[in-house]
């Protein structure tokens, strides 16, 4: 039997098809990636800084991706049918997941006093994660690094308006 085939043997034995190899990235896709970005949520630094640490983690692995493959959560969300109920629950999960995170953190920044108590951190959340969306896509577009800071530095702005007034550590000198 050739190698190619013993390997198709085994990994259909371990997956049972195509499809379950694809769950199965899936999943081992956002595990890693929680590892690496809730990491950074998780620091004992302000949770504004927090905010803004993820935010710089994201544009530099955007800017370590020079082939632009991007994310596979987002790609699997912009290519996959939404009549695809298994991998739509999934996604939903995962990105309810990456909400709640962001939201714990804005809720945190709320209770220290550095975030206004007139907003909403489940909204903002929210908002973020929509705005994690258009980073990813728009990356696949190839800009440089300063468009990628630039939208960053207007999403985080919405929730710390005090920053505008800043340098960010985005700008060019």
């Amino acid at each position: 039997m050739p190698p190619a085939s013993s390997l198709a043997v085994c990994t259909y034995a371990a997956f049972g098809d195509k499809r379950g190899l694809f769950l199965a990235s899936l999943d081992a896709y956002f595990a890693n990636l929680k590892k690496s970005l809730f990491n950074v949520l998780h620091s004992d630094d302000d949770p504004l800084q927090r905010l803004r640490a993820f935010f710089e983690q994201l544009v530099q692995e955007s800017c370590n991706d020079p082939d632009r493959k991007g994310c596979l959560l987002i790609n699997t969300l912009s290519e996959i049918p939404v009549q695809d109920a298994e991998i739509n629950a999934r996604l939903q999960r995962m990105f309810t997941e990456v909400r709640r995170e962001l939201q714990q953190v804005l809720s945190e920044a709320q209770r220290q006093g550095r975030l206004a108590s007139k907003q909403n951190p489940e909204a903002l959340a929210q908002f973020l994660v929509t705005g994690i969306f258009g980073l990813r896509l728009f990356n696949k577009m190839q800009p440089d690094r300063l468009d990628l800071q630039i939208i960053v530095d207007q999403l985080l702005s919405v929730i710390d308006p005090d920053s505008r007034h800043r340098p960010s550590p985005f700008q060019h000198p």
